[in-house]
């Protein structure tokens, strides 16, 4: 996708704007197609450009629009400059309701090139894989957090070398057999015992409580 980070509105004083705009920038008190239509073209927009679906506009730190692109074309009289010919998009779209009014994503911040691009998927961020919440871009842990959901799974199994014994099943034979430590029952009561699906499930009811 395609970012464009926007300034505030000011005249273009370019009497020769291939778009005959008297302004460009993000107008807060106009409506989006306005805005789409100051704001669309012209720029610097490589090859890479080519291979876009979407564009996203940000300003003031938030996106505030996107559009689809149908095609990019040069701007006549502006040598190296192209317009973007697609469309705004609104509210109900997918791809405005992840995008819009979200900050700015963090490639593009303090960037001085007003255009950048940055993956759909991964643009704003995502959670942590291991758990903790915090948020990520472009990766699938904070630093150093991939050992701490390697070990919590590791510890789900028991030790390290029981770990090693419960993977080496699997990729023997496929039928892991998780490692259990011995428990004594004390108490009378009653053992209910399922087996589903190759998963055993115990429980157990003291006797004299209720049912």
């Amino acid at each position: 996708m395609i970012h464009i980070t926007l300034r505030k509105t000011s005249l273009t004083n370019d009497p020769t704007d291939p778009l005959r705009r008297e302004y460009s920038g993000w107008d807060e008190t106009a409506s989006i197609e306005d805005n789409w239509k100051m704001n669309h073209g012209y720029f610097s927009i490589g090859e890479r450009g080519d291979r876009q679906q979407y564009v996203a506009f940000s300003y003031g730190g938030k996106v505030v629009m996107v559009g689809r692109i149908d095609r990019i074309v040069p701007a006549r009289g502006k040598p190296g400059k192209r317009i973007i010919e697609g469309a705004p998009l609104g509210p109900g779209e997918p791809i405005w309701d992840a995008f819009v009014g979200k900050p700015t994503p963090e490639k593009a911040v303090g960037v001085r090139n007003p255009i950048t691009y940055v993956e759909e998927g991964q643009a704003f961020g995502r959670q942590c894989r291991c758990g903790c919440g915090e948020v990520v871009f472009e990766s699938d842990f904070v630093r150093g957090h991939d050992q701490t959901a390697l070990h919590q799974r590791v510890a789900r199994i028991g030790t390290i070398r029981e770990f090693l014994d419960w993977f080496d099943a699997i990729e023997t034979d496929g039928r892991p057999t998780i490692p259990t430590a011995a428990a004594t029952l004390t108490a009378t009561g009653t053992i209910d015992l399922t087996v589903l699906d190759g998963e055993v499930q115990m429980s157990f009811t003291p006797a004299g409580s209720p049912s």
